[in-house]
């Protein structure tokens, strides 16, 4: 059985790091758990807890994205009794062939008694909740004859200029971007472009971006997000078209005036960029993409 001195130390060490090993662990629980308390504590302001019933002002329904409703009219006693209420048809037909393939992703807003929604070709249209009648559409006028990556959009933005006179026209805007790659804000109440974000409502995306193939591949397809008085936007890039692609971007713009007031590029841009020194050498001239094509969290 060997010195039984030298099995008591061998068997004391063991116990000693099985020992360490689960005050280790304890130690990461609880520090795990410290984490989940004050997260938990965040959760009815991350969902949709203070939004006004009814209502759903962004793609993920609030801040934290959940998607969450506290509405509770609807539940699994009374499911199997609804009946559809109205039907609405957007008109929205293929693109020209071969490029006719449209995928309808949309998430409708819900907005001072106003359902927001957006077709594949970004015609965005307000509807009245009640009756499903049209209230205004828009039209973006993308061009069907064209090739685009991908054709559909996944929703839009709204924002309030609380500042704003309450008879001011644009008071409440609706921001989105274009399979085309252009960024538009639009009078939540008529549907017309608010003249005074960029030129004549549109902000064109594509500056300072290096766009290749025409625009077919360079796309917005899910909606901004409206931060603190800024349209943060990403960008759709279409893949495995080439080494060199464009790059992605994302930028935020001024809600009231479409002024750039800051870009960020995930790729670095230059030597002194100190992301630089993870990149083989000067692989990173040669290079696009990177980019965030789904809506951001707040």
């Amino acid at each position: 059985m060997g010195n039984p001195t030298c099995w008591r130390l061998r068997l004391t060490s063991r116990v000693a790091q099985a020992l360490e090993r689960l005050r280790l662990r304890m130690i990461r629980k609880v520090a795990w758990l410290g984490f989940v308390v004050p997260l938990l504590g965040c959760l009815p302001a991350l969902r949709g807890d203070s939004i006004p019933s009814g209502e759903w002002p962004t793609y993920g329904n609030d801040a934290g994205g959940t998607r969450y409703s506290p509405l509770a009219q609807i539940d699994r006693g009374n499911v199997a009794r609804l009946r559809v209420a109205w039907t609405y048809r957007t008109g929205e037909i293929g693109g020209v062939s071969p490029w006719g393939f449209i995928a309808f992703e949309a998430t409708p807003l819900m907005v001072d008694d106003t359902l927001f929604l957006i077709t594949p070709y970004n015609l965005v249209i307000a509807l009245d909740p009640e009756t499903g009648m049209e209230r205004w559409r828009f039209d973006a006028n993308v061009d069907r004859t064209q090739r685009f990556a991908i054709v559909t959009s996944r929703g839009v933005a709204t924002w309030l200029d609380s500042d704003a006179r309450v008879d001011r026209g644009c008071r409440r805007r609706i921001f989105f971007g274009t399979i085309d790659a252009r960024l538009i804000a639009l009078d939540a109440a008529t549907g017309t472009p608010c003249v005074g974000f960029g030129r004549n409502g549109q902000v064109d995306l594509t500056a300072g971006i290096g766009v290749s193939n025409g625009r077919c591949c360079y796309q917005v397809t899910s909606p901004p997000v409206v931060v603190s008085g800024l349209v943060v936007v990403g960008s759709s890039v279409g893949d495995n078209r080439g080494v060199e692609l464009e790059r992605g971007v994302v930028r935020a713009y001024d809600a009231q005036s479409g002024v750039l007031r800051w870009s960020w590029d995930p790729i670095p841009v230059r030597d002194s960029d100190p992301a630089r020194a993870t990149w083989a050498g000067d692989s990173w001239r040669r290079t696009g993409a990177a980019n965030v094509w789904v809506s951001d969290v707040r």
